[in-house]
């Protein structure tokens, strides 16, 4: 998912063997602009859930 642009790389839980690579992938879908990438400023789901509590 995250290589196909769909989701983000949760570098908070990201274990040292493979953090590199899902942080590389991410990066490679952000420049190919894929997935979510293709949005201007896409929202983290991160801050998604917090403005679904806030309501």
């Amino acid at each position: 998912m995250v290589r196909g642009g769909w989701a983000w790389a949760y570098r908070e839980y990201l274990d040292r063997p493979y953090a590199s690579a899902y942080i590389d992938a991410e990066k490679k879908a952000r420049d190919k602009q894929a997935g979510l990438w293709k949005e201007r400023n896409p929202q983290p789901p991160w801050e998604f859930r917090k403005q679904m509590r806030i309501r």
